[in-house]
């Protein structure tokens, strides 16, 4: 097994080699055998024994007092679930004691959303998501895998490559449609509900942090129960481990922040991100009905800082742009950085505000020639990633396509999704509103969250590194995808549907309430 170091290349590499030993042999004695024949040949690779990895039968797993806790956690949820379901089903019942229902939450998932005008959104939540999972699959694989050659010269020039090397993509697909949702939800609401910044916050924090905190709590109190393999114990205590030390700030929002972070939930930084910019959204939103102009100028000026902050940081720290030239610093600096994807965010802001406020018209060949230029220029991002990787570096350029590509990719799919939304997407719309989008796109969150840890499951378990190759990649992709699904339809039904119905709950009484006082 292979793991990056500093760098992704070979130098920063370091190999892990699994043996078997009769039971009698210690620790000592191998140690000994080793360091006699690496004198003896004058072998220039140390090797190290750690004996918490050894795996043998009937061995215990610690278990201490968060864990402990952690498991009455589960078991007051599941009493839950099963007390609402049956109050819901046999007894008939109404009201907040029902929210739980998993008969109630399922009806949820399968029924088709009501605001037509962005179900195209839906169709691009689940190709982004999909393609996310599929990047972190060829990623995972390839720290584990027989033949790290192939793939660090050979695969990553395949398109199989170069699609999964491009799945960074997706991420501001998700920072866009966030800001969208945002803009477009608030201002639509505002008008006839005023809103609290207390209220604000709470919306969004109610429905991330649940669901957050549990699966934070999953893999680092549970997952070590279903792991029996020498990758698994590995993974455990690389990874999970320091999740002990790090929760508070995965669940204050803020490890996005810290330097050579590492838990098993490191794709968390999304969330830290995504709430960070959500703290900032009443500054642009709470003022644009009234002073559209200065509101859309200092997110102008925003977006200039955001992308000059790109820019700079590339120059100063000679940073790279692909998967293959990333480093610690790059994963800190960029990858990782609010500041990073605050654009396609700022995008995705103005493009709610105008699908809310402004009536644009297109002509039908102006919103073809659109479109087309649009996708051109998502399927250029993607094939450049070539190029870069081929070329020498050039920090010129480098400090370009970091400050400028993802505010393209972001600008061409809010294009997209303006055109669907207006009533000019065509098929394109009718592709993207899907049914079968509208219910997998309710998982999709719930899936991003989950995918990890189920990747960390089936690898735990193997016995041996797997080839790497386009077959198996795409293999442990669709295994991968099929362990998620249900796991994520179960943390929807337990924890995100039912949070999402106590908030709408007392939004609805509390606009009884605003109706009430405005009538007397």
């Amino acid at each position: 097994m292979l793991l990056p170091g500093e760098s992704n290349d070979v130098q920063g590499l370091g190999g892990f080699i699994g043996i078997c030993v009769p039971k009698s042999c210690t620790l000592g004695d191998l140690e000994t055998l080793t360091g006699h024949v690496e004198s003896k040949f004058k072998i220039p690779i140390h090797l190290s024994f750690r004996e918490e990895l050894c795996i043998y039968k009937n061995k215990s797993i610690k278990i201490n007092k968060l864990d402990l806790l952690a498991y009455c956690i589960f078991i007051f949820i599941g009493v839950v679930l099963v007390a609402s379901t049956f109050y819901d089903v046999y007894l008939q019942g109404s009201g907040i004691f029902k929210f739980f229902s998993v008969y109630t939450n399922l009806k949820k998932v399968l029924h088709q959303a009501e605001n037509k005008k962005l179900n195209c959104l839906n169709g691009i939540k689940v190709i982004s998501c999909l393609w996310i999972i599929y990047g972190h699959t060829a990623v995972i694989a390839g720290i584990s895998t027989k033949n790290l050659v192939y793939h660090l010269t050979e695969w990553r020039y395949w398109p199989s490559g170069i699609f999964a090397c491009s799945a960074h993509y997706s991420v501001d697909t998700f920072f866009m449609v966030s800001g969208l949702l945002v803009s477009y939800g608030y201002l639509k609401n505002s008008q006839n509900l005023s809103m609290s910044l207390i209220a604000f916050y709470f919306k969004r924090l109610s429905r991330l942090l649940p669901t957050v905190g549990i699966v934070v709590i999953i893999q680092t109190a549970l997952l070590k129960l279903f792991i029996d393999g020498p990758f698994g114990h590995l993974f455990l205590d690389l990874f999970v481990e320091q999740c002990y030390d790090n929760w508070p700030s995965m669940i204050f929002c803020t490890f996005n922040f810290m330097r050579n972070f590492k838990c098993g939930v490191n794709h968390l930084w999304y969330m830290s991100s995504d709430i960070q910019m959500y703290l900032l959204a009443p500054i642009f939103l709470f003022f644009i009905r009234k002073h559209p102009r200065k509101v859309i100028a200092g997110m102008g000026v925003t977006f200039l800082f955001a992308v000059g902050y790109s820019v700079a940081v590339t120059f100063m720290k000679n940073l790279g742009f692909t998967y293959y030239d990333w480093s610690n610093e790059f994963v800190y600096y960029l990858s990782f950085s609010t500041i990073h994807h605050l654009p396609s965010w700022l995008i995705g802001i103005f493009c709610g505000y105008l699908l809310q406020f402004q009536n644009v018209k297109f002509l039908k060949k102006l919103n073809i020639f659109l479109l087309l230029v649009s996708f051109l220029s998502m399927i250029l991002l993607i094939m450049n990633q070539l190029s870069l990787m081929e070329g020498e570096y050039n920090v010129y350029r480098f400090a370009v396509w970091n400050g400028l590509a993802r505010p393209a990719w972001s600008s061409a799919l809010a294009y997209i999704i303006f055109s669907c939304a207006t009533g000019h997407g065509g098929i394109i719309n009718s592709f993207l509103s899907h049914y079968v989008f509208n219910v997998l796109s309710k998982l999709t969150f719930s899936m991003y969250i989950v995918h990890v840890g189920m990747f960390l499951l089936i690898l735990g378990n193997s016995r041996q590194a797997l080839f790497f190759s386009n077959r198996q990649i795409l293999l442990y992709f669709g295994e991968m995808c099929a362990y998620s699904l249900p796991f994520a339809l179960l943390a929807y039904l337990a924890f995100e549907a039912p949070f999402s119905s106590v908030k709408e709950y007392y939004k609805s009484k509390h606009q009884k309430k605003v109706m009430a006082d405005k009538s007397n």
